[in-house]
């Protein structure tokens, strides 16, 4: 007997010749038809996904055209809308105050740097 008389095969062996005999060949038709089985499975599963993406692609772009339409009251009272602009200008103003105060900090720290630079002189 040899070694493979009392072996177990799996799908794996499919491919390997050197682990089936002439007497294995009942036992490989069982793994066939598990080969087979899970073949089908793919297939189900492969046209659910497909169903899935097609579905996707079809409802892309209702979604996109319904997100715009969304959007257009929103820029409408972004644009139309006095206090948004008032507020808008006063945020402008405000980060420019902001910028105009580091600007006279950075003047300040390089003028200071300058002083500590320069020879002491002693009177």
């Amino acid at each position: 007997m040899s070694e493979n008389a009392w072996a177990v095969h799996t799908k794996l062996d499919l491919g390997n010749l050197a682990k089936w005999m002439f007497g294995d060949m009942k036992e490989f038709g069982c793994v066939l038809l598990t080969v087979q089985d899970n073949l089908r499975e793919l297939k189900q599963q492969q046209a659910s996904l497909q169903k899935a993406l097609w579905d996707l692609d079809n409802n892309m772009p209702l979604k996109a055209l319904t997100e715009k339409e969304e959007i257009v009251p929103f820029d409408k009272v972004r644009t139309d809308n006095p206090e948004y602009l008032e507020v808008q200008s006063q945020l402008q103003r405000d980060i420019q105050a902001v910028r105009d105060c580091v600007q006279k900090l950075k003047d300040h720290l390089q003028a200071s740097k300058r002083r500590l630079q320069e020879p002491l002189q002693l009177s």
